[in-house]
Formats: structure tokens, C-alpha cells, sequence
């Protein structure tokens, strides 16, 4: 298991969680997400700097992101890439390593030969024809604003790449993309109305897991027919919901809340139970093992 603390080191278990060690070589740094390959030999992660300055009394805050990897199981790192501008919030993987998309403020980018080489890619603007009696047919394209990005996961094999967020900056509406060829096209999931969140995917795609992240609003979806309906998971009950984690059969499903602890379901969904052995802490992140034996959670 890996973990990294922002203004501090990254942190690696070998023994379940029993025992942790700080990676010194990566050094400390504002890091923001961690990734690994199930054979656990290749490892990478995002760091973001922030810079302020006085422009004539405004305080003005710009960020620049850096992607590190490892191929030792932690023990060295290398900068993979950089880029002057963006914040990268989080970085997945696929089972094999292979392929790594990190997104966040500014867009994804996505390495399909283990972090050797990244490209980041945009989602085209969209289009909507409106018509009256004064103007018959006008097309209307959304401004190309700066996208952001909130979580992003592989499924189908690693063939097709999940993304929440804003793809047009926050003019636009919070969608569901998913793209079947590493970044080229684009196609929303239609069919549900959320304040972005946290995703998680079934390894074949199927099923579609989404925390909803507004605290005034937080809820659990799940897709048992990989995104084309969603059902509310009402027993979960509305929490703050931040992140969630799914087993590789599906019935396993594992969800945080920042404000009513952790909670499970072992049914697929059908029945919550809140796992009050985890206390009542501020939790931020979950992540569960393929066979839903092991769970780690991060509380801030």
C-alpha cells in the first residue's frame, strides 16, 4: 500500500499496514495522489505547487504539477513530467502499469507506455442548436474553458478510461466521459445529475460506482450496466461523501464520509452498515484489496 502526505513523504506498507516506511529518495513534497501496480513494482505520483503573489493587492495563486514514478516498488524515483501551469488532484493506473492517466484543474494526461511518455489530451467543446421565429437555426458552442478534472478510474481491461468533472470549467455542467481510445474521443454517460465525485469501476466496466461530494447534496450512485442507469444508494443515507472503493466481484463496496464515517456493503449494495470499529473521524480516502479482505482509510 502506498500513501503521501502534502508537504511531507511518501509512505509505503509491504505488510498489509502493519508496518510503514517513509520513501526519503522522493523527498518532501506537496504530494496529492499515489497510484500502484498490482504487482506493486511500479508506482506514481502527483505533486502540486502552489505559488502566490501580491499583484497590485490581490493575492494571486497559480499551480504547477510534477509526475513521479517509481519502477523499484518505491525504493528510487524519477520525475516523469512536468508542466509549469495546472493542479493535478489524482493519478490511476491499470493492473499491469501500463497505462496512467493523472487528472485535475487544466485536463488529463495520459501514458500508455508506463510513464516513458504523456499526452495530454482535451474534451472538444460542445455543440447545441437553438432556433426561434426571428433566428431559425443558430448553433451555440460552449466556451473553452479550463477543464477540471475530480477522479478518473480504468475499467474493460484497461481499455476504456473514466472521468468526473467539469470538462468545460465550471460554466459547464459536472459529467461522467469516458474514452475506448486512450484520450482520443471522448462520449458522455448520460442519466445522472451529481456534484461531481469520487469514481470507482468494476474491472469489466459493468459496474459504476460514484460518491457525490457536495455537503449539501452528497450522495452514493451505483451502475450495474456500466453507466446507462443509476440507482441512489438511499440506505448509505446522505453523508459527506468522498470517496469510495469496490471489490473485483462487485459486491464489495466500501464508502467514506467526512462526516458519518465508513461505511460497507457486502451485497452490492443492497444493505449499508456503518463500521463503527473505524470511530468518527474527518475521513478523506478509502481504497479496498480485489478480493475486499483488506481495507485502508485516510483520515485528515
Amino acid at each position: 500500500m502506498g500513501a503521501v502526505v502534502d508537504g511531507g513523504y511518501i509512505w509505503i506498507s509491504t505488510d498489509a499496514g502493519a508496518t510503514w516506511n517513509a520513501r526519503v529518495m522522493a523527498g518532501i513534497r506537496n504530494w496529492k495522489s499515489i497510484a500502484i501496480s498490482d504487482n506493486g513494482n511500479r508506482m506514481v505520483a502527483t505533486e502540486t505547487k502552489t505559488t502566490k503573489r501580491d499583484f497590485f493587492g490581490d493575492i494571486i495563486t497559480t499551480y504547477s504539477s510534477e509526475i513521479w514514478i517509481s519502477n523499484d516498488g518505491g525504493v528510487t524515483w524519477a520525475l516523469s513530467f512536468s508542466r509549469a501551469s495546472g493542479y493535478l488532484k489524482e493519478i490511476v493506473i491499470t493492473p499491469d502499469g501500463r497505462k496512467i492517466a493523472a487528472v485535475g484543474y487544466g485536463g488529463v494526461l495520459i501514458s500508455v507506455d508506463g510513464g516513458v511518455t504523456w499526452t495530454p489530451h482535451t474534451v472538444p467543446a460542445q455543440t447545441s442548436s437553438v432556433s426561434n421565429s426571428l433566428v431559425p437555426s443558430v448553433t451555440l458552442t460552449q466556451p473553452d474553458m479550463t477543464p477540471i478534472w475530480i477522479s478518473a478510474a480504468f475499467s474493460n481491461n484497461a481499455g476504456r478510461l473514466w472521468m468526473v468533472g467539469y470538462p468545460h470549467g465550471y460554466s459547464g455542467a459536472d459529467q461522467i466521459l469516458v474514452s475506448d481510445d486512450d484520450g482520443a474521443n471522448w462520449s458522455r454517460v448520460p442519466g445522472l445529475s451529481l456534484f461531481s465525485g469520487k469514481i470507482t469501476v468494476s474491472p469489466d466496466g459493468q459496474k459504476v460506482v460514484i460518491a457525490s461530494t457536495g455537503y449539501n447534496d452528497s450522495r452514493i450512485w451505483v451502475s450495474i450496466d456500466a453507466g446507462s442507469t443509476w440507482t441512489e444508494q438511499k440506505v448509505a443515507g446522505l453523508h459527506a461523501w468522498v470517496s469510495v472503493a469496490i471489490s473485483s466481484d462487485d459486491m464489495i463496496i466500501a464508502a467514506a464520509s467526512a462526516n458519518g464515517g465508513l461505511w460497507l456493503t457486502r451485497d452490492g449494495g443492497s444493505s449499508w452498515q456503518q463500521a463503527f470499529a473505524a470511530g468518527s473521524r474527518f475521513w478523506c480516502d478509502i481504497a479496498c484489496s480485489s478480493d475486499g479482505t483488506q481495507l485502508a482509510a485516510v483520515a485528515n
